[in-house]
């Protein structure tokens, strides 16, 4: 079951589901933020109103990378819990089948923001804007691009997200 979201700036909150989740994606959104010139510049975005609840989601993100490259690469990513426990996220990037990157992180409250590894981003984003690719190596250094995050408790995985990119209109697919 595919779930085509379209992008929208705000927040909203979580809604209960029929079956009650140990922890729910709420909110994701990816931008690059220009303090400057006073500019946001979306690159995707989903809302918990369109987020189904299941263990194990994939997400087709296409990313509108329009002519902004300019500013800082931001993102949000919310998610939510019954109760208050320690959350662990680990990140793992991978190019083209290699791991590149994994990253933990570990929280503890009932409304949780991990960071979206806004550093690899950052330098990912910067070899287009210094010229080192053009559109096309960009397209498909995005498309190659995976990222698997997993969220654990108590030595039980509660949510796992799995990212697929590509160059879009700035939606995000959700299939489990």
């Amino acid at each position: 079951m595919a779930t085509k979201i379209n992008t929208q700036v705000g927040y909203a909150p979580c809604y209960p589901t029929p079956i009650e989740p140990e922890l729910e994606l709420c909110y994701f959104f990816l931008y690059l933020d220009n303090p400057k010139l006073k500019q946001r510049h979306s690159l995707c975005s989903l809302q918990d109103e369109a987020i189904p609840f299941h263990p194990i989601l994939h997400l087709q993100v296409n990313m509108d990378l329009g002519l902004h490259f300019d500013g800082e690469f931001k993102q949000i990513l919310l998610l939510k819990q019954p109760q208050a426990q320690a959350v662990t996220l680990r990140t793992s990037v991978y190019s083209f089948d290699n791991k590149i990157l994994q990253v933990k992180e570990t929280l503890c409250s009932e409304s949780l923001q991990f960071q979206f590894i806004p550093d690899f981003f950052e330098t990912f984003f910067a070899s287009y804007t210094q010229g080192l690719l053009d559109i096309q190596d960009l397209a498909m250094a995005l498309k190659n691009l995976r990222i698997t995050q997993e969220f654990t408790a108590k030595n039980r995985t509660l949510l796992v997200l799995k990212y697929q990119f590509q160059i879009g209109d700035g939606t995000v697919v959700v299939d489990f």
